[in-house]
């Protein structure tokens, strides 16, 4: 049956590079600025990237666009992205299984196709540098080369490369070394064997990341990133951090996806039971079955504390779709687990995992249509406002205007035209992320405006005391006039879907 033909290289390649042109399509179609986005696109700041750590991003941009700056190229630097993660999931599937065939192949699909990392694709200037970072990192793994020395420094080099784009995918890279690790005690793999590929990943990681010390993060200058305080408090935030994750996860349980996500970890639950049975039976005595049992619940725990990531343990305040980029390994190994229950069932059962497949696909198009949505409307959204900044006699001699976005967080990701779409799918808002304001300063600019900032504190302090004079009030957004500066103040969205008042 087509299902378990056997696939060579180029078939494999093939099948992966289709599907992940599939996938982002939603994004490419959208085009949409998203967050950072919106700056980076009229090149205000060109070395953030540098002063972040992440110098080889701004490397990758002098590259492509062959200037000294980042103009936006979008979509050429996800489409090229799309091809290096499809050569390296093809490295993946023939490095995890001797023979590749079609389910086979769906087992990879989870390294792209992971919801929480829409949030990354929405980027069209972070979104390739992050994908290519998890190319580097699977490409570091399944590198072929013999040689001891160069099995340690090419492997090291690549994870000093995918540090440089994007450090939060070392939590991709400690997961999927779990999980390749978790395959070999299955597959009879001796003790001896066993910890010199520990020795190798370890060792790998450590002078990729001295590498990484040396190299962009040298160059680098910002307070982002500093490890959380070690106090009294430390460990309730680390599990406050991990509640939330669980959180944020137990949001793919929506109605349309609780059923596929209920199949998948019921046949991944089988696989398991079988995948735990015979790991143990390789193992003579009771002393090794146990010592086998620890460490695959030692591995399972390291995995899941790679969703979150080294991000649990820095001091930052929020939990963003982008930062869970580990969950893309754990629904790899979900998926794993569950083709391995699959097949004890029936050798082509394995074709059950297209639909899981369709309902990742199912979300990023949902996605696709809702930030169309929000494009258009903040598109009509701000042309209103720079209708009345430029038409309003009272406002013609303003020269400097201060934005304020709803100080309610559920206004960032409020889209009237998708209101119901993101009630059935909160994942879909949660991907949007209330860092995604409904409008930025900069998005005036691209209508000529070009002295629009965030609202300064001696502006809050005026408007506390009622010193504004209103000029325009409607559903929207209200103008104000605060000595010799305008104030854009938008209105939460409940206030925007308020009724009409009755009319006298």
């Amino acid at each position: 049956m087509w299902v378990e033909k056997k696939l060579d290289g180029r078939e494999t390649v093939l099948f992966f590079l289709s599907l992940s042109m599939l996938y982002v399509f939603p994004i490419v179609h959208a085009d949409y600025l998203y967050i950072d986005d919106q700056w980076r696109s009229l090149l205000l700041v060109d070395n953030l990237w540098r002063m972040q750590g992440r110098l080889f991003s701004e490397i990758l941009y002098g590259v492509l666009t062959f200037t000294s700056s980042m103009p936006n190229i979008f979509p050429l630097p996800l489409l090229l992205s799309v091809v290096a993660i499809s050569f390296a999931m093809r490295s993946l599937v023939f490095h995890l299984y001797a023979e590749v065939s079609f389910s086979k192949c769906l087992v990879m699909l989870p390294l792209l196709c992971s919801p929480f990392f829409l949030g990354n694709l929405t980027y069209q200037y972070d979104g390739p540098a992050m994908l290519l970072s998890v190319a580097a990192m699977i490409t570091a793994i399944t590198w072929p080369i013999k040689n001891t020395r160069l099995n340690v420094i090419l492997p090291a080099f690549l994870v000093t490369v995918a540090l440089g784009l994007y450090q939060l995918t070392l939590s991709l890279f400690i997961a999927l070394c779990c999980c390749e690790l978790t395959i070999h005690l299955n597959r009879k793999t001796s003790w001896r064997s066993f910890f010199s590929l520990v020795a190798l990943r370890v060792s790998q990681l450590f002078l990729g990341g001295i590498l990484y010390v040396f190299t962009a993060h040298a160059l680098s200058d910002t307070d982002r990133g500093k490890p959380l305080t070690v106090d009294q408090n430390w460990f309730h935030v680390i599990e406050h951090r991990l509640e939330l994750t669980v959180e944020k996860v137990g949001l793919l349980n929506s109605q349309g996806m609780s059923w596929t996500l209920a199949v998948l970890l019921f046949f991944a639950g089988i696989g398991g039971v079988f995948f735990v049975k015979k790991t143990l039976a390789n193992e003579p005595g009771v002393l090794a079955k146990s010592g086998v049992l620890l460490m695959l619940c030692f591995m399972a725990a390291v995995i899941f504390l790679c969703v979150p990531g080294v991000i649990i343990f820095l001091n930052e305040s929020r939990l963003d779709a982008r930062d869970l980029i580990g969950f893309s390994a754990l629904l790899m190994l979900l998926f794993y687990l569950a083709h391995e229950g699959l097949e004890r069932i029936h050798p082509w059962a394995g074709i059950v995992l297209i639909a899981p497949c369709l309902a990742l696909f199912s979300v990023a198009y949902l996605y696709g249509q809702v930030l169309s949505a929000k494009k258009e409307y903040e598109a009509s959204l701000s042309s209103n406002i720079a209708y009345d900044l430029t038409s309003r006699v009272e406002l013609k001699g303003i020269e400097d205007f201060n934005f304020s976005p709803p100080d309610d967080e559920g206004s960032a990701y409020w889209v009237p035209a998708s209101e119901g779409t993101i009630t059935l799918v909160p994942l879909i808002g949660y991907l949007l992320s209330s860092d995604n304001h409904m409008l930025f300063p900069d998005r005036f600019r691209r209508l000529g405006i070009n002295r629009v900032f965030w609202t300064k504190d001696s502006i809050k302090r005026s408007m506390e005391k009622n010193e504004g004079r209103m000029i325009v009030d409607n559903k929207q957004y209200t103008i104000y006039l605060v000595g010799n500066e305008g104030l854009i103040q938008l209105k939460n969205h409940k206030e925007m879907v308020a009724p009409d008042p009755p009319l006298k």
